[in-house]
């Protein structure tokens, strides 16, 4: 997705379809609100900071940021942000990567790789009873 912001107002003035989608916003919706708006209060402080040393131009990727979507949820993005004049304006245009998917799977392969360390203990612990209870069972 690209979003296109006012670096002085942090007004967004642009989004592309994709993120639209991403967000759950019409184009429309989209313009009316600003970096602050499609971000969660508990990260405006790590988001606003490296929405500046983005525009300052002390890094151009920022990664897995988190965005609030229009029904509430989170997902997470890499944005690679250029600096551009836009009708007299600095802006930040924003790439923004989709994570959400991403994090998802991994979240599910640490989850099935738990359960396979969890299955390997039990299975062990079963031998080891075995072996225990033939040796007993032995003259």
């Amino acid at each position: 997705g690209i979003l296109i912001a006012d670096i002085e107002t942090q007004k967004l003035t642009f989004a592309n379809p994709s993120a639209c989608s991403m967000l759950k916003y019409s184009v429309e919706e989209l313009i009316e609100l600003s970096v602050e708006d499609i971000h969660r209060p508990e990260d405006l402080g790590r988001v606003m900071s490296t929405f500046q040393a983005q525009a300052r131009g002390d890094y151009r990727i920022a990664p897995a940021i988190p965005f609030r979507t229009r029904d509430g949820s989170v997902i997470y993005a890499d944005v690679a942000a250029t600096i551009i004049q836009l009708e007299g304006r600095n802006c930040a245009v924003g790439f923004l990567r989709d994570l959400t998917e991403a994090r998802r799977a991994e979240e599910a392969l640490k989850i099935a790789h738990m359960k396979l360390v969890n299955a390997r203990d039990e299975e062990r612990k079963y031998i080891a009873s075995e072996l225990h209870s033939k040796q007993i069972l032995r003259p």
